[in-house]
């Protein structure tokens, strides 16, 4: 059925292409940010991902009613999902660290554009096999082997814009939480033990975490260092 709109709300068909066009080139900025500058952040991150979707649905929506819809409306709107898009990059940075030899570090450099929450812990991948995985829960503690574990000592170095910002030996103990992740194109199920939590202000920051003793109960355990954004608040 054919809608008949008002004469000052008519648009010719060549103004809806040029609006088509640019709405189309915002997609595929975007898009090409998305895939070439955020992916560890922006794709691994829930809701980067749902702002991302909903950017592309009012993109869409925009193009099927620019006929009735002002050309600068539309245009703010599309900035203001991108905005809140650029925002939602989060930080989730994993290396791996052989946690069983002194003298093994982990080092992550990333920016913080906005205050929040940040963690730095040890994740322990559990063995494929049972028995191997039952004596790692004894060795890494946490509340189903009612223990602390036993304890790994690191040296936890952090800069801010080239100055120290944190520089001291944290004792870890137990684990927490579980998590999964992926780490080239290996699915990983761990055991998270917290090193230390911070707030961190905008800035450039550079983590290292460095062991300093031998642990033997540790040895042939695959071991890596998170480094997060971490929101407390559930």
């Amino acid at each position: 059925m054919d809608i008949k709109l008002p004469l000052d709300m008519a648009v010719t068909a060549e103004a809806k292409t040029g609006k088509q066009r640019v709405i189309e080139y915002f997609l595929r900025t975007l898009q090409r940010h998305a895939q070439e500058n955020l992916r560890e952040r922006l794709w691994k991150n829930f809701g980067g991902r749902v702002i991302f979707h909903v950017y592309r649905c009012v993109a869409f929506y925009y193009i099927r009613s620019c006929s009735y819809m002002s050309f600068f409306n539309g245009f703010f709107t599309l900035l203001l999902c991108f905005l809140f898009a650029g925002c939602s990059e989060k930080v989730l940075i994993v290396k791996p660290i052989d946690v069983s030899l002194p003298s093994k570090s982990a080092v992550a450099q990333f920016r913080v554009g906005e205050r929040g929450g940040y963690r730095i812990a040890l994740l322990f991948v559990w063995s494929k096999n049972k028995s191997e995985a039952a004596r790692q829960g004894k060795v890494w503690g946490g509340d189903m082997h009612n223990g602390k574990g036993v304890a790994i000592p690191v040296h936890l170095r952090i800069l801010k814009n080239g100055n120290f910002f944190f520089d001291e030996v944290v004792i870890t103990e137990g684990v927490n939480s579980g998590q999964a992740f992926e780490y080239e194109g290996d699915y990983k199920s761990t055991q998270v033990r917290d090193i230390k939590h911070f707030a961190f202000l905008p800035g450039e920051y550079t983590v290292e975490v460095l062991t300093l003793e031998r642990i033997d109960a540790f040895s042939g355990i695959e071991s890596y260092v998170e480094f997060s954004y971490y929101n407390r608040k559930i």
